[in-house]
């Protein structure tokens, strides 16, 4: 049985769990939005930020990652996006 105390810790451990989670998923956002602006322009780029804001699911987000590498033109890359979705 658990002291009131334990259960406290195990609770802060795991709420600062899904903030770091959390802010790791809001980094890998930013980090693809700022990707998609340098190679497609900022258009593109705003298009994925409002793309990705629910995404809450990393393994997506490197897809999306692959799709900005593999894409030649800003075109190419919105129409692969809308094709994942």
């Amino acid at each position: 049985m658990l002291t009131y105390l334990e259960t406290c810790a195990q609770e802060y451990q795991a709420r600062l769990r899904a903030e770091g989670r959390t802010e790791g998923l809001q980094e890998q956002r930013s980090g693809l939005c700022r990707l998609a602006q340098r190679k497609f322009g900022a258009a593109a780029a705003t298009d994925l930020a409002r793309w990705i804001e629910g995404v809450d699911d990393s393994a997506s987000l490197w897809e999306i990652g692959d799709l900005i590498i593999d894409c030649s033109e800003a075109g190419e890359f919105t129409a692969r996006l809308r094709e994942t979705g």
